[in-house]
């Protein structure tokens, strides 16, 4: 992966820089007319644009698809963001609010995690956890009962705000 990107990168230095058009441009000794030779020099900076947008957009998808693993548990890193979809639900005495196709994105910063959940749910804030055998489980006072780690996301949390609970998976 790491070769491919710096391909890439030699190409797109190669041909933004003046190298690339002495080697582009030797086509006239050829005997290019200078008719022709505007044409390949219109030719020359549209495929340049075509090719460095093309190298940009590799490496971007590139960087993406490396620093999103979905194999990446949140406790791995001091830094993590992953969406986890299913089941969810929120009950606070009065109404209940539900999702069969729901989302909760966990944020990670440090040892604090956040719980933000879709379908109007309050988010769950400033969670801590420690290791439980390959999961992690909540720890503190109001937030006991999430269980976590890269593929799946458990909760049944009870606090004075009310009663959430998640089924869900990335």
């Amino acid at each position: 992966m790491e070769a491919l990107i710096h391909l890439f990168l030699a190409c797109f230095l190669m041909l933004s820089t003046p190298v690339g058009d002495f080697l582009f441009c030797t086509w006239h000794i050829f005997g290019l007319n200078d008719y022709d030779n505007k044409l390949f020099n219109i030719n020359l900076k549209i495929m340049k644009k075509v090719i460095n947008s093309f190298s940009a957009f590799i490496l971007v998808i590139t960087m993406l698809t490396v620093s999103c693993s979905k194999e990446k548990s949140p406790s791995e890193t001091d830094f993590f963001v992953g969406t986890y979809h299913g089941a969810i639900s929120f009950t606070d005495g009065n109404e209940t609010k539900g999702d069969t196709n729901g989302r909760v994105t966990v944020v990670k910063v440090g040892n604090s995690y956040t719980f933000d959940f879709g379908s109007g749910i309050p988010n769950i804030t400033n969670v801590k956890f420690e290791k439980s055998g390959d999961a992690y489980v909540s720890i503190g006072e109001g937030v006991t009962g999430i269980t976590i780690d890269a593929n799946s996301l458990k909760a049944l949390v009870t606090n004075d705000k009310g009663t959430w609970t998640a089924n869900c998976t990335r």
